[in-house]
């Protein structure tokens, strides 16, 4: 099928004993660049059509205004929730946890554009094949170009050839690339 482009984290079940009108929720943790991340909210609201979506926009103490800055531009279209200190990416997006009702949860990093419903696609895989519970969409580079997002756990070669120009390490960077891997195809989670 066609690429996913869109969305940078994963998709995936949530379990509930009760289900709210939302089928999909998804949260975008900011820290200052409200300009970059409008763009992306905007792209994610327009974009996303085919299934109910619940959007948490969650300000990290952003010094720039950021947070007011989404309150004021998107109240009513998705919920702002604003901590008192930068919490860090991974327990910003904790924040919405305990809101979180909706079937499926999407993390959204603040620098993606949405060019297809991307939301309904990953939404609609899930309910297709109910064994897989999470799914990761391909990122595009703006020239078209697939982004590499899937890793394995990094080694400290791995990270050096990340960083430095030598071939003999390019198989280790490779490997956790997850390069030797069909993607498209589902995988057991390591």
């Amino acid at each position: 099928g066609a690429p996913f482009c869109g969305c940078t984290g994963p998709i995936g079940r949530k379990e509930n004993d009760h289900m709210s009108e939302y089928t999909v929720s998804a949260s975008v943790v900011l820290y200052n660049g409200f300009e970059e991340a409008a763009a992306c909210i905007e792209s994610v609201l327009e974009k996303t059509s085919g299934v109910p979506l619940q959007l948490y926009l969650i300000d990290n103490a952003s010094p720039d205004g950021t947070g007011e800055k989404l309150k004021a531009q998107f109240e009513g279209r998705a919920e702002v929730l604003c901590s008192a200190e930068n919490l860090g990416y991974g327990k910003g997006h904790n924040l919405c946890l305990d809101k979180l009702e909706s079937k499926y949860h999407a993390v959204i990093n603040p620098d993606i554009l949405f060019g297809e419903d991307t939301l309904t696609a990953l939404c609609r895989y899930l309910d297709e094949h109910p064994d897989v519970v999470m799914v990761t969409p391909n990122i595009l580079f703006p020239d078209g170009r697939v982004q590499r997002i899937a890793k394995r756990v990094p080694n400290v070669l791995a990270l050096a050839a990340r960083q430095l120009p030598f071939r003999f390490l390019k198989p280790y960077e490779n490997h956790y690339l997850m390069l030797d891997r069909d993607l498209s195809q589902p995988q057991e989670i390591q």
